[in-house]
């Protein structure tokens, strides 16, 4: 009877903030619409899934109403603000001057914030951050829209995270060509794939006792019937967001082993090819099923394919993960992390996933080419994989010294610039493949 009083009290709270965000754009759009200057934020609570867990949801729910509230205290009589969803919260501000409007969100974050220092724990503060998107008289009509400014203010927001606590970031020409090119992509990344618009690059892995090709890393590269090259960085990250990247990674897979079977049939030097896989798809019902399915249609020896996970998936449970390994071990798929060293992984990681291959970040080279103690760091996780039996491949290499002090260490793989930059599937063929 309790959980269905409350799951009713959630369904009613729901239509409750549906109807707030509702009223808030509709009075935004008649501002727009009579061509008033002024500014929307875009306002989250720092780390409020933390305080959630850690004080409360009780605790978490008030501070979220006296955070309403206290805002609301703060604006003027034309002024006026709600809660989206979570600690989301919209303020519409008469302020129209980069400067004025960017240090009045911040002294009212800062003023937010004392006012809980001593209610919640003097150890623990509550902070903020901002996103602000500015508009004049002249862009304000009746083709813009709140949620056209609520969509500008999030880019904005996400900036904001990574400054100091308490501090606004104003929506700029930079983040307009960001949100551009998200729109781009998002709009026709599904037609992208069925044209076969992603393209497979390959990037040598070199076994640096004997210097040659001993591997690949499939890259792709998204080129648009318009001619448009865009790289990783310029849709990835909008995939791994919107969960497109569980129909990118199976078909990048595909286009590996088709090269593959391509190989063998006209007798060239097969090299082993890596594919990079996000975590959002390695643990999707049926992954390993699909790898195995492509495995058989192109007749691929399973050795030919490794998998390429990042570290970060580790976050979703280290023992899911192991399992995930072990079954594509199965298979005889060989597995690797990708881009040790940046975030989740530790040593312990390490012993507990079944891992063939340990791949250290580009981040790390850098540090161990200009610090001592980085550089003991370095070949100390290179002996331990050794001593793992993980064969290591080491990223970012970019002159002969780099290439010469991983060797030293104790590195198996090298892989960067100083060998190839990524190339095109055809060119590599005919580089790395066309001798026995």
């Amino acid at each position: 009877m309790k959980k269905r009083s409350r799951t009713k009290r959630n369904q009613l709270y729901n239509i409750h903030q549906a109807n707030e965000i509702h009223l808030f754009s509709h009075k935004l759009d008649r501002i727009l619409s009579g061509q008033s200057p002024g500014c929307l934020v875009a306002m989250n609570i720092r780390k409020f899934k933390f305080i959630n867990e850690i004080f409360g949801r009780e605790f978490a729910d008030q501070l979220l109403v006296d955070t309403k509230r206290i805002i609301k205290s703060l604006l003027k009589p034309n002024e006026f603000c709600c809660r989206d969803h979570a600690d989301l919260f919209y303020i519409y501000l008469e302020d129209s001057q980069p400067e004025g409007a960017k240090q009045r969100i911040e002294d009212m974050m800062n003023h937010i914030s004392s006012q809980f220092v001593v209610s919640v724990d003097s150890r623990y503060q509550i902070l903020f951050y901002a996103g602000i998107v500015l508009y004049s008289k002249e862009t304000a009509s009746h083709d813009l829209h709140a949620h056209n400014l609520m969509t500008s203010s999030h880019f904005a927001l996400a900036s904001a995270r990574d400054l100091a606590p308490n501090h606004a970031w104003i929506y700029d020409a930079e983040l307009h060509k960001k949100e551009e090119l998200e729109y781009y992509v998002e709009s026709r990344m599904h037609r992208a794939l069925e044209d076969q618009e992603f393209l497979m690059f390959l990037q040598p892995k070199i076994d640096l006792k004997r210097r040659a090709a001993a591997g690949a890393e499939a890259l792709v590269r998204w080129k648009s019937s318009e001619g448009k090259m865009l790289f990783p960085n310029d849709f990835i990250p909008v995939f791994e967001r919107n969960g497109f990247c569980t129909q990118l990674d199976p078909y990048m897979v595909h286009q590996a082993c088709k090269l593959l079977r391509q190989w063998i049939d006209d007798g060239k030097h097969v090299l082993p090819i890596s594919v990079n896989q996000s975590k959002t798809t390695i643990f999707q019902t049926g992954y390993v099923r699909c790898i195995q399915q492509l495995l058989q249609e192109y007749q691929i020896p399973p050795g030919l394919i490794t998998i390429e996970i990042l570290e970060d998936a580790a976050l979703y449970g280290s023992d899911a993960l192991s399992e995930l390994i072990r079954e594509l071990r199965a298979l005889g798929v060989r597995t690797s992390m990708d881009d040790f060293g940046t975030g989740y992984s530790s040593l312990t990681l390490l012993g507990n996933l079944p891992i063939n291959e340990l791949k250290l970040d580009w981040k790390f080279l850098r540090k161990a080419s200009e610090n001592p103690r980085s550089r003991i760091i370095m070949e100390y996780v290179l002996q331990l994989a050794k001593q793992l039996d993980l064969s290591t491949v080491v990223e970012g290499i970019e002159t002969q010294a780099q290439s010469e002090m991983v060797r030293t260490l104790g590195g198996d793989y090298g892989q960067g610039y100083l060998y190839s930059k990524p190339i095109p599937a055809e060119e590599f063929t005919a580089q790395y493949t066309d001798h026995i």
